[in-house]
């Protein structure tokens, strides 16, 4: 209930660009970031796992309709208009559990027209709940098997929620573990990085920014 009092508020207008109807600017600028702070610590002073899933969706969504992934602007516009207009939610299923952070065995493997998303996710924050998930995976499209992410409807067949989140702080997050068993998604699903890894996740990545700054406002929001 919480979520949806506020995508009512007209905070998910700040979640995308003008030219997909909202009011967030087209790129990440200090205005985005002390705007993004503002909100998520205000939120968190009040319900911090409402905080936690909501930094994720903000994320989430900038990531989907910016332009760091190569995804087909007519795609950007439809999930744009399922996040604006029906109230969609997106969660992420980043974390796997190696012992290298970003080391990640989930696959994704070209069959026809789809993408067969097979590996096990941990940390699925905000997943209960929302409309699709974005992963990254190990693509077989990349040369040298290399990373790509994959938008994954939370309903589709082979996406099985563990429910195993159990924790003594923000249990409301859940943030347990999902399996992706043979789940196929369309293959305009499949983003590749744009620049490859090195632009997503490098030091001057202005997303990488962005998602800090949503993480320590939430915690900021909390008192810690």
């Amino acid at each position: 209930d919480n979520l949806r009092r506020l995508g009512e508020s007209g905070l998910a207008q700040m979640l995308a660009p003008p030219k997909w109807g909202g009011l967030a600017s087209d790129e990440c600028t200090t205005a985005d970031l002390d705007l993004l702070a503002e909100i998520l610590v205000e939120i968190s002073a009040g319900e911090s796992s409402t905080a936690q899933i909501w930094s994720v969706h903000t994320v989430v969504s900038r990531l989907i309709l910016g332009d760091l992934l190569e995804i087909d602007p007519d795609l950007q516009r439809q999930l744009a208009g399922e996040l604006l207009e029906e109230g969609a939610r997106f969660s992420n299923s980043a974390a796997e559990s190696g012992k290298q952070r970003r080391e990640f065995t989930t696959t994704a493997t070209r069959k026809g027209d789809h993408y067969i998303i097979e590996g096990v996710k941990i940390f699925n924050t905000g997943s209960e709940g929302s409309r699709y998930t974005i992963a990254p995976v190990i693509s077989d499209e990349i040369p040298g098997g290399g990373l790509a992410y994959v938008l994954i409807p939370m309903d589709a067949d082979g996406v099985k929620p563990h429910n195993d989140w159990d924790n003594m702080g923000q249990r409301a997050t859940a943030s347990g573990t999902v399996s992706f068993e043979q789940v196929a998604v369309p293959a305009r699903f499949h983003f590749p990085i744009r620049g490859g890894p090195g632009a997503f996740f490098g030091p001057k990545s202005v997303f990488g920014l962005f998602f800090q700054t949503a993480i320590n406002s939430v915690i900021l929001g909390m008192g810690l």
